[in-house]
């Protein structure tokens, strides 16, 4: 106890973490099945599957894969452990956001037990986002980088630097990164104005 009392966020995060382990036993996406199966068959075959092998109406078709990292990840948690696996994997991406969440929140000076209240009641909110999907990565990702990008002005070069190695692994894992764009850009845009206190001053 003396140990959390000092590490009072890592408390705040393990608050949540019974909430989405009661969640993370829950399979509800459909796609979850069939993302399952196109990794396990990419595993075999040591390659992307580049045509349809699953809709009839669409059988040998071209098809782009927008998740393709993640359907590995399923098939190889799938191997390891069954659903089972497939239904941690998704709770360690959930997990992992919440932890980012509050070192976010962190930075914007919150303080960790309003933080984990709040987190909790808006609860049934994300709950629904516990599953064993990709978009749960671009949860994570677009934390991620508010957090990089707010210690840009610190430290530009390794925090740009790792900015670069999140897009390459998020292009591939659910590549929603195009979204990210205007994020990245604000940050350069805001300090060249000044910053938000200046444009009110101007104002």
């Amino acid at each position: 106890m003396d140990w959390l009392r000092r590490h009072p966020w890592f408390a705040a995060w393990l608050a949540v973490v019974p909430m989405g382990v009661l969640r993370a036993g829950t399979i509800a996406e459909n796609d979850t099945l069939w993302q399952i199966k196109t990794g396990l068959l990419e595993l075999d075959s040591r390659g992307l599957l580049t045509t349809d092998p699953f809709a009839w109406t669409t059988a040998g078709q071209p098809w782009i894969q927008n998740s393709w990292g993640y359907n590995v990840l399923d098939g190889l948690a799938y191997r390891a452990g069954g659903l089972a696996a497939v239904s941690l994997l998704g709770l360690t991406v959930f997990l992992a956001m919440v932890w980012a969440m509050l070192c976010l929140a962190r930075t914007l000076g919150a303080t960790p037990t309003p933080t984990a209240m709040l987190i909790l009641l808006l609860a049934p909110l994300f709950l629904p986002l516990v599953n064993a999907r990709p978009h749960l990565v671009d949860q994570v990702a677009v934390l991620a980088a508010v957090l990089l990008l707010r210690g840009l002005p610190d430290h530009p070069r390794r925090h740009l630097s790792v900015l670069a190695v999140l897009c390459v692994i998020w292009a591939n894992v659910h590549p929603a990164t195009p979204t990210s764009f205007p994020l990245f850009s604000w940050k350069p845009s805001a300090s060249t104005l000044g910053g938000p206190s200046n444009l009110v001053q101007q104002a």
